[in-house]
């Protein structure tokens, strides 16, 4: 190896006791208050501290930026996968809506868990022709005003999951897919 890659290995053990330096779990360590006294696991604890970091306690934030809470299978158990992921070290996360049927789910979770839940309000593309002729060009009180609505609601949420695939579902065409995704980036700015 050269030496800027011994020089990388190095600091990135550095504040690793040597028996540990071998094992990369243990560049995460418990966390800890200042006085160096194990934290409470609470959901409201630190963040997680990484000896990896900058300086000897360097703080890690943990964000889960594409999860489904609001899936049926897992939504009646929310609390307890918020609980354990906010003692694993996870700060907040992002709930993706797919489709209009499962934005009520979403805001639900957002408001039910506020310091955790980072809502998503969007239709992705596998949902598309579910949504097609239903937005705001065909004069329906449809999936668009109630995704602005929602927007207006939930000021800090994002749009998503959106997108398009033409990769995995070549069934739904990608005009299709374009007339449900234009207006979800329109309301995204």
């Amino acid at each position: 190896a050269g030496p800027a890659l011994q020089r990388a290995r190095m600091a990135s053990q550095r504040d690793v006791p040597p028996e540990d330096a071998g094992d990369r779990n243990a560049l995460i360590a418990p966390v800890s208050d200042d006085r160096g006294a194990a934290a409470s696991s609470a959901p409201d604890s630190e963040p997680v501290t990484s000896k990896a970091g900058t300086g000897p306690q360097a703080r890690v934030s943990l964000f889960d930026a594409h999860c489904h809470l609001q899936l049926p299978r897992l939504i009646e158990h929310a609390a307890d996968i918020v609980a354990v992921a906010q003692r694993s070290g996870v700060a907040r996360a992002a709930v993706c809506g797919c489709e209009s049927a499962d934005w009520a789910a979403v805001a639900r979770l957002a408001e039910d868990h506020p310091s955790f839940i980072a809502p998503q309000f969007g239709v992705h593309p596998w949902w598309a022709a579910l949504h097609e002729g239903l937005g705001a060009a065909s004069g329906s009180a449809g999936w668009v005003q109630a995704l602005e609505r929602l927007l207006r609601r939930h000021p800090a949420a994002g749009v998503g999951e959106c997108g398009l695939d033409a990769a995995r579902r070549k069934d739904i065409p990608m005009s299709t897919q374009l007339a449900v995704l234009e207006p979800q980036l329109a309301l995204a700015r």
